[in-house]
């Protein structure tokens, strides 16, 4: 029997994420824990820990024909799905019960002493997290940082959900000290990185010249993001999508002597006319754009607006006013300004005025300097150079959490098919390199 810790993450093994699940699994491994990682995606490089690909969707779930066995209401799981990924023609009904199966297999086989779940609240994480609970198995959540290249673990939830977002700035045993946040700026700034692709960075790129935007002007800039997500769903409880925040935004701003930049967030599929259209509606200057880099727009506009974008917290490294109309790790702790209602243009006007900025700004370095110390855990080895928390944060919160009594199968079947299937592929992919190769070879011997 092994004793294992279970990581459902949203991982894309980029080369610092997979030294740092590396690094976590050794660390594991001398305190006697086998790690499994449940990913989106295989590693492609060397891995130390055991690894098995999950399914996010319930429309891509391979049906197990034993679903009939599987009893419950599914109706929450099916209503979280529709959220999510809208209607579909596929049988959800019986994804989710084969979805059940196949997490119960793994809860089964695996017995693990501690769970640690990626944002869970996609519909078959609904279903995983039900079950961890009605085994009484320690649970804890795990989320991409809120700043770039970090992990934030936490016990309640992610984003606005977490402990540390329910709390005011007066609660939290922050330090009079500003000194990681500056670390981090000063790397953030020379390095240029966010979490999403972006186009490339352009120095002799002028905005303002481009959109022929005076001087005079207030140039904003407006974080688009995405619908189906649970920045939009469980926290932006004031506007039922991004369209119709937006469209808020503009009606708040009208009267301003402003030209408004909209920036298209990189995974954005829906309707993009109706935000171009909002400007007309609204009577406000404007334009929506993709063509322009992140850096290009922070460096260069002089506030910026979102509902509640981990890009508010870049927005902030860059020293600009931030309009929040959402909730976030930065609510109730008057940093950015964040409105308390769709009747709150007072906060709006607060935001173009700039009020007490200055000590927003501090605000904000004191509390993320409290963050980079004690509440992320960063994959990058320059942050991990300035003395930032590294896999060793992991590890202690997971050491703290665990049932220490639980114990699990030393072979997993779920693990030994999958290998077999794993091989199989590589073995093809493999000959299909090799016959392309010589291909290439014949055809350039004929010529």
């Amino acid at each position: 029997m092994d004793k294992y810790i279970l990581i459902y993450a949203y991982t894309n093994f980029s080369k610092g994420e997979l030294n740092y699940w590396n690094d976590l699994s050794d660390l594991l491994k001398k305190k006697g824990f086998k790690l499994l990682i449940l990913a989106p995606i295989y590693p492609n490089g060397k891995y130390k820990f055991l690894c098995h690909k999950f399914t996010e969707r319930l429309d891509d779930v391979l049906i197990n024909p034993l679903f009939k066995n599987c009893n419950g209401n599914f109706k929450k799981y099916l209503d979280r799905e529709l959220v999510w990924y809208g209607e579909s023609s596929k049988d959800r009904l019986s994804a989710a019960k084969s979805q059940k199966l196949y997490f119960e297999k793994i809860l089964n086989e695996v017995n693990p002493c501690l769970v640690v779940l990626a944002n869970g609240q996609h519909a078959s994480e609904l279903i995983f997290k039900d079950l961890i609970r009605e085994r009484k198995i320690p649970l804890t959540f795990l989320e991409r940082g809120c700043l770039p290249k970090s992990w934030h673990l936490d016990d309640l939830g992610i984003t606005a959900g977490t402990s540390i977002a329910l709390k005011k700035l007066e609660e939290i045993n922050v330090e009079n000290t500003t000194h990681n946040i500056e670390l981090f700026k000063s790397y953030y700034l020379n390095g240029q990185f966010t979490w999403w692709q972006q186009p490339e960075s352009n120095n002799q790129l002028n905005i303002r010249e481009r959109f022929n935007v005076s001087k005079d002007t207030k140039l904003i800039l407006f974080l688009n993001q995405l619908d189906n997500d649970t920045s939009n769903f469980l926290y932006s409880p004031l506007f039922n999508n991004n369209h119709e925040a937006f469209s808020w935004f503009l009606k708040g701003i009208k009267d301003e002597n402003c030209f408004v930049i909209a920036k298209k967030h990189p995974w954005f599929s829906g309707n993009e006319n109706e935000f171009s259209r909002a400007f007309e509606k609204q009577g406000v200057e404007g334009v929506w754009i993709d063509d322009i880099s992140l850096f290009d727009c922070l460096e260069q506009t002089d506030y910026v607006a979102a509902v509640n974008s981990t890009v508010v917290f870049e927005a902030m490294l860059y020293e600009k006013p931030v309009l929040q109309l959402g909730k976030s790790i930065l609510s109730n702790k008057e940093i950015v300004y964040e409105i308390k209602g769709k009747d709150d243009f007072q906060t709006v006007n607060h935001w173009l005025e700039s009020l007490e900025f200055k000590d927003r700004v501090e605000r904000y370095n004191v509390f993320m300097s409290y963050m980079i110390k004690n509440e992320l855990s960063f994959f990058s080895k320059e942050c991990i150079k300035f003395g930032f928390n590294d896999s060793k944060l992991f590890l202690n919160w997971i050491l703290s959490r665990l049932d220490d009594n639980r114990k699990g199968r030393k072979l997993l079947s779920f693990l030994e098919k999958e290998k077999r299937v794993r091989k199989q592929y590589l073995v093809q992919r493999m000959m299909r390199k090799i016959a392309k190769k010589s291909l290439n070879l014949i055809k350039k011997y004929v010529k």
